[in-house]
């Protein structure tokens, strides 16, 4: 079977830790003075191996500097997915998300989705947590494109694989088909689907779900019967 490639764009101001995700991720090693910009990195080819399909993914390091403004424009155009990375540390860095890097994102790859990953999230200098989600959930309301906020520490090499993870599950599985990220509401088709699926389950045609058929409807999305056990 061929292998699905997924191009996962890091992006983020400068000394925000873009480079430090990507290598202890990749790498599971943490360096306190790394390259500048990495070039493009291939993560294990068993990285994603639970996956419903074979993957290979590739991380997209992001200069800062502004004359490579443009490069790094081409590299959000060319991503499945975009992570935007801030500076648990520094509050500009946070603010900078709304005023500069998700409106250029949407602006670029309005399809694309969006994982903010909460870098440098390991010492006492850290913002209040409370501070960082109020802040995320007005930015996700606004930014429908952003799937998750993750918080990490490269340094102490916590939740930075749970970011790449996240990535590659909102390519592989993508929410846009079921939900209207505007609405917030089932998309047509997606209701269409799971009326046509509980007409199918409709044994005895009253439109009522009993416990024969609602053991049906669980055998066709799941696969697992809750009352008898795996099918």
């Amino acid at each position: 079977m061929s292998r699905r490639r997924i191009n996962v764009a890091v992006v983020g101001d400068k000394g925000v830790g873009k480079t430090s995700l990507i290598t202890s991720a990749a790498q599971e090693v943490f360096s306190e003075r790394p390259v500048p910009v990495l070039p493009p990195t291939r993560f294990p080819a068993d990285f994603a191996a639970g996956s419903a399909e074979p993957v290979d993914v590739i991380a997209y390091d992001t200069s800062s500097r502004a004359e490579d403004a443009q490069g790094v424009d081409e590299t959000i155009k060319a991503a499945d997915v975009i992570i935007v990375c801030f500076d648990a540390q520094r509050r500009s860095t946070l603010q900078r998300l709304r005023s500069d890097w998700l409106p250029r994102i949407t602006h670029l790859r309005a399809a694309a989705p969006v994982i903010i990953a909460c870098c440098k999230d390991d010492s006492e200098d850290t913002l209040p947590t409370e501070q960082i989600r109020e802040f995320m959930e007005s930015l996700i309301r606004e930014f429908p494109v952003i799937e998750v906020s993750i918080r990490t520490s490269s340094k102490k090499l916590r939740s930075v694989l749970d970011v790449f993870y996240q990535a590659i599950k909102t390519v592989l599985y993508p929410k846009a088909p079921l939900l209207d990220a505007g609405t917030g509401r089932l998309t047509t088709p997606c209701v269409k689907a799971l009326l046509r699926i509980f007409l199918m389950c409709d044994l005895d045609g009253v439109s009522s779900s009993s416990n024969r058929q609602q053991q049906q409807q669980q055998r066709c999305f799941y696969l697992f019967d809750i009352w008898g056990g795996r099918q």
